[in-house]
Order: structure tokens, then sequence, then C-alpha cells
């Protein structure tokens, strides 16, 4: 009995999500409903804004990106920059004339909008910690005989 009673519910469990019907309505808000329009009204006119990580970029603005997302300590990322152009909804390099883009090409692979310096590694020498590029003088012993000076014991420790 309680197994026909676990078999009506399911079947009447079912009954219900198939009777059931939901309309999902994707409720769009004004405030995109005015972007949209802006954008295709700009797309139109050979115009449309550039999408990117930064957000949208008004067609004909130039952009920064870098060939590499990241470097060592050393560097800065100055020599890795590079300008780009918004040219109709497409990211291009600025030295590339409208005329001549290629829609299907991706000018941006191998690109990153960001770049960022590795944090240098500071460097141990006993319990002294020495950052990066600093030094630290010490001793090789603690006293020195009267016929020598504190200088004939010094080494100065780098860190690189």
């Amino acid at each position: 009995m309680s197994m026909i009673k676990s078999l009506l519910s399911v079947f009447l469990f079912l009954g219900l999500l198939s009777s059931c019907t939901s309309n999902v309505d994707e409720a769009v808000s004004e405030e995109q409903q005015q972007l949209n329009s802006v954008k295709s009204e700009e797309c139109e006119k050979g115009q449309c804004p550039c999408e990117t990580p930064r957000g949208n970029v008004a067609h004909g603005a130039l952009i920064t990106v870098y060939n590499r997302s990241e470097v060592s300590c050393e560097e800065t990322c100055e020599p890795h920059k590079e300008v780009y152009r918004c040219n109709n909804g497409q990211v291009v390099p600025e030295t590339i004339a409208a005329e001549v883009v290629e829609a299907s090409k991706d000018y941006l692979e191998g690109k990153s909008y960001t770049c960022s310096v590795e944090q240098c590694k500071s460097c141990t020498f006993g319990k002294n910690v020495i950052p990066h590029n600093g030094s630290v003088t010490l001793f090789n012993t603690e006293e020195v005989d009267c016929e020598k000076s504190c200088e004939d014991a010094k080494q100065v420790r780098r860190c690189r």
C-alpha cells in the first residue's frame, strides 16, 4: 500500500511539473536599451565602440596594450607598451590605416590590456635580510689584531 502511495505521489508531482508553464521574460533596463540603441546608431555609421576588459571604448579612441602581461622586477612595462586604436568595434594597431584593417584578423593575439612588474625578492645572509639591489657590510671576524684594520675583515654582500 505504501508503495502505491509513493508511486501516486511521484505521478502527481510529475503531473504538476508538466502542467507548470513558466514564462521567463528577460527584462532589459531602460538604460541598457538606450545604450544598445546608441551603439546600434554608431555602428550604422561605421563607428562602433570597442568592447574591452576596461569597458567600452569609443570609435577612434587610443588604447594602450602590452606585448607582455608581466615583466621581471628588473624591467618596466614601458618598452612593452603599444598604442592601438578602436576602429569600428575592432582594436587595431594605431599604425594601420582604417581602410586596410582586416575585419577577420585578431590584432590583439598575444597582447594584454595590463602589464605588471614582478616583485623583486630580497636575500638573506645569516640573520641579515638584504633588499633586492641592496647591500650589507659584514665582517669575517669580531676583532682584528692591532697591526690590522677592520677594512681587512670587511665583506660587502649584494642582493641581485
